[in-house]
């Protein structure tokens, strides 16, 4: 819902998710930044012994 990844208006802002989930925006905020960091882990874990090209960075 916050990221909007499965609609069209762009994403929710952390009030509008808190109260849909019935919690406060910064109990939002901080799973948001724990996803985030597990993404962060699971893309360096899949990487590897991989460097990203160049173009990437």
């Amino acid at each position: 819902m916050r990221l909007g990844l499965n609609a069209d208006d762009g994403g929710k802002t952390l009030r509008e998710v808190g109260e849909k989930l019935s919690i406060s925006k910064e109990r939002v905020r901080q799973l948001q930044t724990r996803a985030i960091e597990q993404v962060r882990e699971l893309a360096i874990h899949d990487l590897g012994d991989h460097q990203p090209s160049a173009n990437l960075l």
